[in-house]
């Protein structure tokens, strides 16, 4: 980040959010491709969503690409490492370059997540890039965009492909019949709820689809991400968070609030087809498995029995008197 950056919370309303503040509404009608047989799918959705997030009030400053020599910002380059705008998106969509849903949603977060990286918190962009982001979330998480991208989804499995495989795997460890770890009933009988989690976190971080989740998102639309996701979180952060005492006071509740996260931010932002989703699917399929062993656990007798059946396998020693 620059060091000679400007005071971004000007009360002038200069543009700095992906467009020129002299720019006109574009009025022109969205033409957005349909696939030959479909009569409109998510293409389309998106092109009526495009065109009232165009026409309204606060749109204008984000229609067109920033010019940072004629707003005089320098150091917008160093800042917003992917810039956006809404007129960039309207040409994508008409030319076909989007080729599934989420890939549309990206750049239309991208917009709003620039502007809140370059600008101040509370100034006129920042507070216009929010209201657009409503404007967008609402309308797209309605969600009428989806049967035409399930329907897109068919034909993926003509095809083999690593999300389909993520896929298979992650259905066939939610059948999977869940054998009691012996590490579990010793963490448990030594350190109670908190033991087994953590248990369940090195089994997690172990697995060979864990590494998107082992550290902050750091993709190139990172700033939409930052908008988009509030609540950010990673594997290593919530065993922190276990281990260093963290969850006292809102205890399992807490917890899982924070591991669901994980996985349910990464089921968000990328799409179905994308590869991250279905890592993010199975590794949620593990922990929510785990988990239900680990509560069952916590029933004393339950414990000892299966600590018995452990034992009389040969699977397991005694435990020692403590807890």
């Amino acid at each position: 980040m620059s060091s000679k950056k400007r005071d971004r919370g000007d009360s002038t309303g200069g543009d700095m959010s992906g467009g020129n503040k002299r720019q006109k509404k574009d009025e022109t009608p969205l033409k957005t491709p349909s696939k030959a047989g479909e009569g409109g799918g998510w293409e389309d959705v998106a092109g009526k969503l495009l065109s009232k997030i165009i026409k309204h009030r606060d749109a204008p400053a984000f229609n067109e690409p920033v010019d940072p020599v004629a707003l005089d910002l320098p150091d917008y380059p160093d800042i917003v490492s992917c810039p956006m705008d809404y007129g960039t998106i309207k040409k994508r969509l008409e030319e076909g370059f989007y080729q599934k849903p989420t890939q549309f949603a990206k750049d239309m977060r991208l917009v709003v997540g620039n502007a809140l990286q370059y600008n101040q918190e509370g100034d006129k962009i920042w507070n216009a890039a929010r209201r657009l982001s409503a404007v967008f979330e609402d309308g797209w998480s309605e969600g009428t965009w989806k049967t035409s991208e399930s329907a897109a989804a068919k034909d993926t499995k003509q095809a083999p492909s690593a999300s389909k495989s993520a896929s298979k795997s992650s259905a066939r460890s939610a059948k999977a019949p869940v054998k009691v770890d012996p590490a579990y009933i010793r963490a448990i009988n030594e350190g109670g709820w908190k033991g087994g989690a953590s248990s369940v976190l090195r089994k997690l971080i172990d697995h060979e689809s864990a590494w998107p989740f082992m550290q902050p998102y750091q993709g190139a639309d990172v700033q939409a991400y930052n908008a988009v996701v509030k609540r950010q979180v990673d594997i290593p952060m919530v065993m922190d968070r276990l281990l260093g005492g963290s969850y006292i006071r809102g205890g399992r509740k807490d917890f899982l609030r924070d591991i669901r996260s994980v996985f349910s931010n990464a089921m968000m932002f990328h799409g179905e087809e994308e590869v991250v989703h279905h890592m993010a699917k199975e590794l949620s399929a593990l922990f929510e498995r785990e988990w239900e062993v680990v509560m069952r656990l916590l029933d004393p007798d339950k414990m000892k029995k299966e600590a018995t059946k452990l034992q009389e396998a040969g699977e397991m020693g005694p435990l020692g008197s403590e807890g």
